[in-house]
């Protein structure tokens, strides 16, 4: 804990000191009482350091009782650690993206407080509609947001025309938006309640140049085929699949960038007669460090190197009964 975090609290307070600062955690991820004691010495032990700061420590059972607290308590939380949670005033929990996570990556450290809108936006979503399985506020900072925006260190999007190929609740082609605002963006999903929320969400942060689509991959390649400069894909099917729905989209010159765990490369050897079949060849495979978290991903870059043949893609039936 270091003095920027008070500057921090006093300026949202409007206050030059804080009097007060209130640290809560949720224990549930700790197990026994050893593990439990040994965590609060710790965060006791970092917040030494803030003079004139009268500090209290507070547990939580669950998540879901943490509103209430707030609410009833009038407190807001100070994230310290990964174990720490933010509550925001839109009413739903973030992780906190820090600033200093953006700069490691390059981005617009300006951004990181549209992200987290998007976060809580998505979270409180998620309890009527399943968006993401993702559910605690730091790990949706780092598996969602942060390895979304690590896509730029392998691409530039500076005015392109990008298709987020099942898109699902928003990943990569979201935080993209947010991080870079000059390129246009597609939003491509088959699920219509899914696309109608991406809408109202791009309305209420005032996201521009973004359409959002619902329609299947190999549905919409009849009316855009080769439209776009860049296909991009975090979708969990296996690379050829992917490369059939995606790749049709793309210019001769263009690039399919699909993101992938590591320890893909038999996928990625497999996929190789299907990406020539469909014009494209590897020109890059690289693995990536999500800031913070120490999760390594990987993202396999395709170019565009020749018309894909008329015949594809096929209805997604056969794609899947038959993969190339």
């Amino acid at each position: 804990m270091n003095s920027s975090i008070e500057q921090r609290v006093g300026k949202e307070r409007g206050e030059k000191e804080m009097k007060k600062i209130y640290f809560g955690t949720n224990l549930k991820m700790y197990k026994g009482i050893s593990e439990t004691a040994r965590y609060l010495s710790d965060l006791e032990a970092r917040t030494r350091d803030i003079s004139r700061t009268e500090i209290e420590l507070f547990v939580l059972p669950s998540f879901t009782s943490l509103p209430d607290a707030c609410r009833s308590a009038d407190r807001r939380l100070i994230r310290l650690g990964a174990q720490n949670m933010c509550w925001e005033e839109q009413g739903q929990f973030t992780g906190e993206v820090s600033p200093l996570m953006l700069r490691e990556l390059g981005l617009d450290e300006s951004r990181a407080e549209t992200l987290e809108r998007f976060a809580a936006l998505l979270l409180k979503k998620n309890e009527v509609m399943n968006l993401t399985a993702i559910t605690e506020p730091e790990a949706v900072a780092q598996l969602h947001l942060l390895d979304s925006a690590a896509l730029t260190r392998f691409v530039d999007l500076s005015g392109k025309t990008v298709v987020d190929v099942g898109t699902g609740a928003g990943f990569p082609g979201m935080p993209l938006r947010i991080l870079k605002d000059d390129f246009d963006l597609t939003l491509l999903d088959s699920l219509g309640k899914r696309i109608a929320w991406l809408e109202e969400v791009c309305g209420t942060l005032g996201l521009k140049r973004v359409e959002c689509v619902h329609a299947r991959a190999e549905e919409f390649a009849a009316g855009h085929r080769e439209s776009y400069d860049l296909a991009v894909s975090r979708a969990v099917a296996q690379l050829n699949v992917l490369c059939e729905l995606a790749l049709p989209l793309v210019k001769v010159g263009g690039q399919f960038l699909a993101m992938k765990s590591v320890g893909t490369e038999e996928e990625i050897t497999v996929a190789k007669g299907a990406i020539r079949t469909l014009g494209g060849k590897i020109v890059k495979v690289g693995d990536y460090t999500i800031p913070t978290s120490g999760v390594t991903h990987r993202v396999v870059v395709i170019e565009k190197v020749s018309p894909t043949p008329p015949r594809y893609p096929r209805a997604f039936a056969k794609i899947k009964k038959q993969p190339l």
